[in-house]
């Protein structure tokens, strides 16, 4: 029901006094099957509605002023095109339920895409969806005002380990990690190992018991951070070799995300071996080999 007040729903002050009013309406023309899920939603709910049907098909459902009462208590206010904090912390799985109800409502399943001429809404759209587990796109507006989000796929699942072992040679010690879709860390295809991090996902398989784990540094970074180590290990100013897309800026997203590692160091010992510049200088360095390769540089 949130996911169809979110898109459809509107309020207004009702008559005699009576507080604040909430309707939805939908097509059941264009949307049949979404008219028999939001009468579902009411009846399951026990909300009182009186329904009206107008010429062109469209159902719109009006509640009285104690149904409306409830359902302004899923929101943090009277706007409710704005989504309510709790959401945050749904489940994959509840956030696909909102996620699949906002798409009935106003996207295309064809296009993968979500339309709205509410910034905002646009905005929780993608976070919601983020929490179902997809990629998006960012923000755009059209012409007309109208804002856009493309849904691209959804994200791989988690790589579970299966398999983990040290191997030795003469230049350098590697460790080699295997999952349920193949192997992730390998000196045998050019690939960048991250020793410290392969060490505590091989000092989990030795618990006796399964448990769950953060692996990072403890330190938080920006992508501008990222920039000056990067090109400043090559001598460059980073201002000069990026643009900034406002369209790509994603509003919803976190603004602050540090990894705290103190159960792996408490239970496994394990401290990060990698820093962040060493690693930011490990994926240059294997950049540059990779052109000299192509370009058949020395």
């Amino acid at each position: 029901m949130v996911g169809y007040l979110l898109t459809e729903g509107s309020c207004w002050d009702g008559d005699l006094g009576r507080g604040i009013r909430l309707s939805l309406s939908q097509s059941s023309v264009a949307n049949e099957n979404v008219c028999k899920a939001i009468e579902a939603d009411i009846a399951e709910l026990g909300l009182v509605s009186h329904q009206r049907v107008r010429n062109d098909g469209v159902v719109e459902w009006r509640f009285n002023a104690e149904s409306s009462r409830r359902l302004l208590e899923l929101f943090d206010g009277a706007n409710i095109h704005v989504m309510p904090r709790w959401c945050y912390e749904l489940s994959a799985r509840q956030a696909e339920v909102l996620f699949g109800a906002m798409m009935d409502c106003d996207g295309s399943w064809g296009a993968m895409a979500y339309y709205t001429m509410r910034p905002q809404l646009a905005a929780d759209f993608q976070t919601i969806a983020h929490l179902a587990g997809y990629r998006t796109t960012g923000v755009s507006q059209s012409k007309n005002g109208k804002y856009t989000v493309s849904v691209v796929s959804k994200r791989r699942k988690y790589t579970y380990v299966t398999e983990s072992k040290l191997e030795r040679d003469d230049e350098r010690t590697a460790w080699c990690v295997k999952t349920e879709n193949g192997t992730i860390v390998t000196r045998d295809n050019d690939c960048i190992s991250i020793s410290g991090n392969c060490k505590a996902m091989w000092l989990m398989l030795q618990q006796d018991e399964p448990d769950d784990y953060v692996v990072g540094t403890g330190r938080t970074h920006s992508v501008r951070e990222l920039c000056e180590v990067a090109f400043g290990y090559l001598d460059l100013d980073w201002q000069d070799h990026v643009v900034v897309d406002p369209k790509f800026l994603r509003p919803a997203d976190v603004d602050f995300l540090v990894a705290d590692a103190a159960k792996a160091r408490i239970k496994l010992g394990w401290e990060p071996a990698v820093t962040f510049e060493e690693l930011i200088q490990m994926m240059v360095d294997a950049d540059l080999e990779a052109l000299k390769k192509e370009n058949d540089l020395k």
